[in-house]
Parts: structure tokens; C-alpha cells; sequence
């Protein structure tokens, strides 16, 4: 596949400087949905201000993610087990079904341990990446203008008009019983918009961050004491004027910046089934490339906390368990997890159905890859996750009186009647939606990410039987995908927000990508792309607000 050259990424620089600044250009579909500007930096001590603290950070992230890939690669020197040099050998891939050692190298062929205590060394060195990261993302955050970054952390999660769901469940929510009996009933009201497209999930959480608050005076001490005192003197102003409902106990607003903390968290935990998921698709030294990529998203930052963050958690840990061979019991184990943990995910937002249509379409690529062979394994695993998912839905409905196929039938039909009363023009929205994709997630990662399911489509059409490698077949799968979402017109706006969920897909094609780069090249090529996505989000997250306040 082609290197992104130097010409290359300073284009992709120029485009996101020019598309986010030009005040003439809609982010969006004018008259329909579009997102707006922040106001340009304000004097030289505004931009200091808001741009110092992230360059500072970014320049320590990108020295945490060099420093922990050069330990990486002596550990893989030590146990003499160069994931550059595996092959693709279907066969031992499938005898060995293996994941006895975690973190080791690609299912593309033999496998091997790390040295001795590696795994505690490598879990370490995720554990810095994931600090790096939390503290990455605030920076970034800390980039918009001040009445915005004071202002968002807990207002956008309070705000009927871009959640509701903890207004709802503080002063609505007096039975969680009754509210679940009703909810089927409440979703036939024809609401269209986060409240009649969503399951009962988001609404459960917020409920769970404010019974753990009220019972906790521990916890509400801990949550005061992290808390900024900026944010919270600017949420009481904003409340104030709103006047949405009472104004929020000490233990109520703790609740909500619980619920807040946990939307960032959810984002850098991510990491954990992302390293997982491309350590078996690309090998353990591209994982850990592919991970440090993960928090310069500019997606993340700009949407910080809303619930869509959560889902890229929920959706990766899924594909984590249910993609990587295993020993028999093993694998048994993973899918009934990874079935239990699409469920949940499903209680959250029905976002998780594309993960559903992923899985399928990488069981039917990899049974090409293997001949076959892996078919009845990967169908076995699919079956029996898709069952345990079932099995859980049938159990929350008996257990909680609350029918939940039907709560899903009911949300998809809500978001059906949304373009019913909210007019789309379906051409204009095709071309939109992949160009916001894009700049969402940073126009390098995507040009990366379009080489490899270029090159994975053209492996998966002109190539047979063990021809076709697994991160191969996954891009495929993930590509096919994100095309018939795309084309089926079901989110006609806001695709850089509802699309969070399949961020990480794009960056195991990265990931690909850069281990068919040349081996001498492949560490500046990695460099590179990191440098230009921490500016490039740098850049998004200080001009675009994901929000109207």
C-alpha cells in the first residue's frame, strides 16, 4: 500500500484548516444540520490559553507513545519473536486457536510468548498510555473557547435538548419498576428524537450514578474535590437561566459529573479492546501503533461526554471477544461475554446492531481465507453469542416486566418517523456524510484507512483460500459495512457524532495499513501520522462545537 508522503499529509493539514475556518462553508447541509464555529481566538493571550496547555500535552503523549512502541520492540527482540516475520499459515493458525498468551502475536501464524513477565510489563505500559490519554483529551478539550469548555462537561449531559436522560431520571424517575412497565408504552408515543430512539439503558445509568451518589457521601466528598470550580460556577449560571427543573443537590450535580467521568473513561478504556482486537489482527507492535492513534480522534474531544462515547467501548469489547481463535472452552466462554456484553450495549443505543452485520460479514470472508475450515468455528462462536443475547433480552424482559424486542421495534420505528418530520435531501447527506467521517476522525487516519479497505477488497476479489489474510478479511467486513450504513441513509446529519461507535474499525484498517508499509519505513510513517493527528485535532476541536449552547 502507498506511504502517505510528506505532500500528503501537509494537504490533509491545509484541507481541515481551510473546511473548519472558513466561516462561508457549512459543516454540514445548509437549511438542514449543520454544526457550528467556535469564535476565532480572541488576542494572543486567548490563544495561549487555550492552545499552550494542549501542545504541551500532546508533545508528552507523543513521547509516551514512542517511548512504550521502542519497548515493544525490544521485548519482541528478546523473545525472538519479530511479528514481522510471521506468515500466513491457516492451518497453525487454526490448530493452534491459541490465546493462552495474552498480547501475542498475530492469528496470521504461529505464535509466541512474550519473554518473562511481559504481560505485567505490557499491561504497564497500557496502563501509561491510557494516563497519557485521559490527560491528552482534557487538554484538547481545553483548546474551545472558555464559555464552551467551562460549560460542556456537565451541562451537555443535563440539557434536554442534547440528552435528557439525567433530568429525566432525577425528578421523573421516581420507580425504576414503574418507569420500565411504562417505557414500551412511552415509546409508542412517537417521540423522535433521544428519548423515543433509545432504550432504556441511558436512562438506567444516569439513575445508577444517582442512587450510588445518594448512598455515598464518600464518593459525592471525592467528585467535590476533583471538581473544577469553574465548571460548576458556570453550570449553576447556565441552570439558573434554563430553568429546566429544581436546582440540583450537592448529591445531584455529583451524580452528574459521575456520569460525565465515566463517558471519559469509557473513551480511554476503549484502548483495552482495541489492543486486544488488533494485537490478533495486525501483531503486537502495530496494536500498540494503533492504539496511540485512538485518543487523536478529534470525535472524541469535540463530543466529550455525551453517550455516544460510550459506545465505542461497548462495540470493541464485543469484537474483542468474538473475533480472535481460542481454545474450545475458551471460545465458548468469549462469545457467551461477548453476547452478553452486545445486550447491554443494545440496551444502550441499537447503534450496536452494525456490530451484529460486521461479525457476519467477517465469518463469511474468513471462511474464504481458510477454505472453509473456520467456518463452522466462527458460525459456532456467532450462534451461540447472537443466543446468549437472546437468552439475556428474554431474562430482562420477564425480570423487569418490560418487553424489550418491543421497546427496539419501537425505536427503530421512531427513527424512521424523524425524517418524516424533519426533511433530508438523501443525495446532498451520501456526499456529506463520508467527508464529515473524515474530518471526525482526522483526515490522515481516514486516507490510511481508505488504502487498506481498498486493499482489502482487492485481496478479498482476486485472491483465494489462505490467500486472504485476517485483518484483511476483518477491513473487508468492516468496509462492506460501513457502506451499506452509509447508503442506506439512516443517519442523514450528524454522522461525525452517530458514527463514534465505528471509529475503531477505521483504525484497525490503519493498522493494515502500516504493516505493509516497508519495515524501515514503517516507524517514521507511524510518527508522522501521530504528529499531524495531535495538530489536526488540535485544529477541529478549537474551531467546531459538537453542541448548541
Amino acid at each position: 500500500m502507498k506511504p502517505l508522503s510528506s505532500r500528503t499529509l501537509i494537504a490533509c493539514i491545509a484541507v481541515t484548516t481551510t473546511v473548519v475556518t472558513a466561516s462561508t462553508l457549512p459543516l454540514g447541509v445548509a437549511g438542514e444540520w449543520t454544526w457550528t464555529r467556535h469564535v476565532w481566538f480572541q488576542g494572543a493571550y486567548d490563544l495561549a490559553d487555550r492552545i499552550a496547555p494542549a501542545v504541551l500535552v500532546g508533545l508528552f503523549y507523543y513521547v509516551v507513545a514512542a517511548w512504550g512502541r521502542r519497548r515493544i520492540v525490544a521485548w519482541i527482540a528478546e523473545s525472538q519473536g519479530d511479528d514481522a516475520n510471521v506468515t500466513d499459515d491457516s492451518e497453525s493458525a487454526l490448530q493452534a486457536f491459541s490465546g493462552d498468551t495474552a498480547f501475542a502475536d498475530n492469528g496470521e501464524g504461529t505464535r509466541r510468548p512474550l519473554p518473562a513477565g511481559g504481560l505485567i510489563k505490557l499491561s504497564g505500559l497500557y496502563m501509561v498510555l491510557m494516563a497519557a490519554a485521559y490527560c491528552w483529551l482534557l487538554a484538547a478539550q481545553h483548546s474551545a473557547p472558555m464559555i464552551h469548555r467551562d460549560v460542556k462537561p456537565l451541562w451537555v449531559l443535563y440539557d434536554p435538548g442534547s440528552s435528557g436522560y439525567f433530568l429525566e431520571a432525577a425528578f421523573h424517575m421516581d420507580s425504576v419498576d414503574a418507569f420500565l412497565e411504562e417505557y414500551e408504552e412511552r415509546m409508542q408515543q412517537g417521540d423522535v428524537l433521544h428519548v423515543g430512539t433509545h432504550p432504556p439503558g441511558l436512562f438506567l445509568l444516569a439513575k445508577a450514578c444517582l442512587t450510588a451518589c445518594e448512598s455515598s457521601p464518600l464518593m459525592v466528598t471525592c467528585l467535590e474535590t476533583i471538581r473544577s470550580q469553574t465548571q460548576a460556577d458556570a453550570f449553576r449560571y447556565v441552570e439558573s437561566e434554563a430553568r429546566f427543573g429544581p436546582k440540583l443537590l450537592p448529591t445531584q450535580l455529583a451524580a452528574l459529573q459521575l456520569l460525565s467521568l465515566l463517558s471519559t473513561l469509557a473513551v480511554v478504556l476503549t484502548i483495552i479492546p482495541l489492543a486486544v482486537l488488533s494485537n490478533w489482527l495486525v501483531g503486537r507492535q502495530t496494536a500498540w501503533m494503533v492504539t496511540c492513534l485512538w485518543p487523536t480522534l478529534p470525535c472524541l474531544a469535540i463530543f466529550l461526554p455525551k453517550s455516544d462515547l460510550l459506545f465505542p467501548l461497548t462495540c470493541t469489547i464485543v469484537l474483542a471477544l468474538a473475533v480472535p481463535l481460542r481454545s474450545h472452552w475458551k471460545s465458548g466462554a468469549c462469545a457467551v461475554l461477548a453476547g452478553m456484553t452486545l445486550f447491554v450495549g443494545l440496551t444502550l443505543s441499537l447503534a450496536h446492531l452494525p456490530v451484529i452485520a460486521l461479525l457476519g460479514a467477517y465469518v463469511a470472508f474468513h471462511a474464504i481465507r481458510t477454505r472453509g475450515a473456520a467456518l463452522l468455528a466462527d458460525a459456532s462462536r456467532m450462534i451461540l453469542m447472537l443466543a446468549t443475547t437472546v437468552v439475556a433480552a428474554l431474562i430482562f424482559s420477564r425480570w423487569a416486566n418490560c418487553d424489550i424486542f418491543g421497546i427496539w421495534k419501537w425505536n427503530l420505528t421512531n427513527h424512521e418517523a424523524f425524517y418524516g418530520q424533519h426533511s433530508r435531501t438523501y443525495g446532498k447527506w451520501l456526499l456529506v456524510n463520508p467527508a464529515e467521517l473524515a474530518f471526525a476522525v482526522g483526515l490522515p487516519v481516514f486516507v490510511a484507512a481508505v488504502l487498506a479497505f481498498r486493499h482489502s477488497a482487492v485481496a478479498l476479489i482476486r485472491r483465494h483460500s489462505a490467500g486472504l489474510k485476517s485483518a484483511e478479511a476483518f477491513c473487508a467486513a468492516a468496509m462492506v459495512t460501513i457502506a451499506v450504513l452509509w447508503l442506506s441513509g439512516k443517519n442523514q446529519g450528524e454522522a461525525a457524532r452517530l458514527w463514534c461507535f465505528l471509529t475503531p474499525w477505521l483504525l484497525i484498517a490503519v493498522g493494515l495499513w502500516l504493516r505493509h508499509q516497508p519495515r524501515p519505513d514503517q516507524s517514521s510513517q507511524w510518527q508522522r501520522l501521530l504528529l499531524v493527528q495531535l495538530l489536526l485535532c488540535l485544529v477541529v476541536v478549537s474551531q467546531v462545537s459538537g453542541f448548541l449552547f
